[in-house]
């Protein structure tokens, strides 16, 4: 076995020279549906020619309405229900109609009473995970909504909100 060749990619062993050639060739190709911008692989090659638009301004995919273009055929059709007013997700319990399935299923976990995001300090549950994300700032003390009448900061929009119904003192100008 020490006539052994190895593979210097991955080490495998090949009883010979020409074995472990047809090997390599495996790993060339794989080199070539490898991104040449970031290295991401792919396993179809048409999968990286999607790919590597992400990286430059060719969007082949254009709209007739407004020209604006697209890396893919179906985010044109996505973008083009913004054009003829068609929401096709209908919602049996209200009848709210939807342009795409994420937002009808997102409006879906209203009627279900699901709030599968779940705060991990007080069990709170939310809808969607920006709303817990914004909930979060309740615990860690980050305060991002300031008013700009005075210095008060809040970490939650509605705690603005509310604050913005009342007057509040503006701050005074400090001279220098």
């Amino acid at each position: 076995k020490n006539n052994q060749e190895k593979c210097s990619t991955c080490l495998k062993s090949f009883s010979s020279n020409s074995s472990l050639r047809a090997h390599q060739k495996v790993h060339e190709e794989q080199l070539e549906l490898r991104c040449d911008v970031c290295g991401k692989e792919f396993s179809i090659r048409r999968l990286l020619v999607q790919h590597r638009r992400t990286h430059s301004a060719e969007r082949p995919h254009v709209c007739s309405v407004c020209s604006r273009g697209f890396l893919l055929q179906s985010q044109l059709k996505q973008h083009q229900l913004l054009h003829s007013g068609i929401k096709p997700h209908s919602c049996s319990h209200c009848g709210k109609h939807f342009r795409t399935s994420q937002n009808f299923h997102r409006h879906l976990l209203i009627h279900s009473g699901k709030k599968p995001y779940q705060c991990s300090h007080c069990g709170r549950g939310f809808r969607q995970s920006n709303q817990l994300k914004a909930h979060m700032q309740v615990h860690t003390g980050v305060k991002l909504y300031g008013c700009q009448r005075c210095s008060m900061r809040f970490s939650d929009p509605r705690q603005l909100k509310k604050h913005h119904k009342h007057p509040c003192e503006p701050e005074p100008e400090t001279l220098l």
